[in-house]
């Protein structure tokens, strides 16, 4: 992935369902309710009934307390890790082969990160998908494992 041209990049992107998250602030459309995120319900030729059950059952995936409340709440509702959990279930609804997570734990307390990590990797496990963790926290990175490579200076 390093090595690919932005061109390359783009086009695989499109191809593997590649999904990318990094900041909860900027969590879809704040004037929208969590359940009505296009990203949610952005499935292929189904009904509003069918869209909303997916979208319930991916937030029940993602562990996050009371989907029915989550599901017709505004995100500035949401505490962070009920935040991450709904981008995390965004991502989820694709379903990619490969998740980029850039900054997946930013702004989260230790407690709170401990446990988005450890749904990532569950969900990573059932859904037999590549995930590629971007982050300048050294206590994440030696979270996710197998296989780590580290920058200096851009190297």
């Amino acid at each position: 992935m390093l090595k690919l041209s932005c061109r390359r990049y783009a086009k695989i992107s499109r191809q593997q369902n590649l999904d990318d998250f990094s900041r909860t602030h900027d969590l879809a459309k704040p004037c929208i309710y969590c359940g009505y995120q296009d990203e949610v319900i952005k499935l292929p030729k189904t009904t509003d009934a069918e869209a909303k059950a997916r979208t319930l059952s991916l937030f029940e995936q993602v562990q996050l307390p009371s989907p029915e409340r989550m599901y017709d709440s505004y995100p500035h509702q949401l505490s962070g890790g009920q935040k991450q959990r709904v981008m995390i279930a965004m991502a989820m609804a694709c379903k990619p082969q490969i998740l980029v997570a850039d900054e997946p734990t930013t702004a989260l307390d230790v407690t709170v990160q401990k446990t988005i990590l450890e749904l990532m990797r569950d969900l990573q496990r059932s859904m037999g998908m590549s995930m590629l963790f971007i982050t300048h926290d050294l206590g994440v990175i030696a979270k996710c494992r197998p296989r780590n490579c580290n920058n200096r200076k851009g190297k």
